[in-house]
């Protein structure tokens, strides 16, 4: 079934009812690519069919890196820290987290992360954002204290290669999924 969800990027939006219906289905399925934001699924929704899973990446993308630099920030904003309200994690953030071991975490290493997680949005204003499932616990807080030492024009470009990491491991697990259903 994750096939037809691949499909469903590449075959002519005509082919699946009106234009409205279209939309709303594709901008529900793929609002969460990017966490809380369907604006990026919305805006890619008019570049469809797609030829291919990489071409939808490359849209979101250039839709991303098209955007002023206080609209990515609002795009980081959109994420949790690690580790932090772990009740309003959106289940993909909650589901990478407990894949990364970040739910493991034992009681120094948990002190550890808050302070390290403090400190960045302090010095950066805005959530430390990482893929989880491209790390491990280790890594993660590795990454953080050496990303302490970046300036925000650093960070900022790459808490936003993140979201794409993200978005790409999102997007393949939609497609990959067996309870894909167009």
């Amino acid at each position: 079934m994750g096939r037809t969800l691949l499909r469903y990027l590449q075959v002519s939006r005509a082919a699946y009812g009106p234009e409205a219906e279209y939309s709303s289905h594709f901008i529900s399925t793929f609002a969460n690519v990017v966490e809380h934001m369907s604006l990026c699924a919305a805006a890619v929704c008019t570049k469809a069919p797609f030829s291919s899973f990489e071409s939808f990446v490359t849209e979101i993308c250039r839709f991303i890196d098209s955007l002023p630099d206080n609209a990515k920030v609002g795009i980081l904003h959109s994420y949790q820290h690690l580790f932090d309200r772990w009740e309003s994690l959106s289940s993909d953030s909650e589901r990478e987290q407990t894949e990364a071991g970040i739910i493991s975490l034992g009681a120094e290493e948990i002190k550890l992360l808050k302070s390290y997680t403090r400190l960045y949005k302090e010095k950066f204003g805005f959530p430390l954002v990482i893929c989880a499932l491209l790390n491990n616990k280790e890594t993660i807080l590795e990454r953080i204290r050496e990303r302490l030492n970046n300036d925000s024009y650093q960070e900022l470009n790459i808490g936003i290669k993140e979201v794409k990491d993200i978005m790409v491991l999102r997007v393949k697990d939609l497609v990959n999924s067996e309870t894909s259903k167009i």
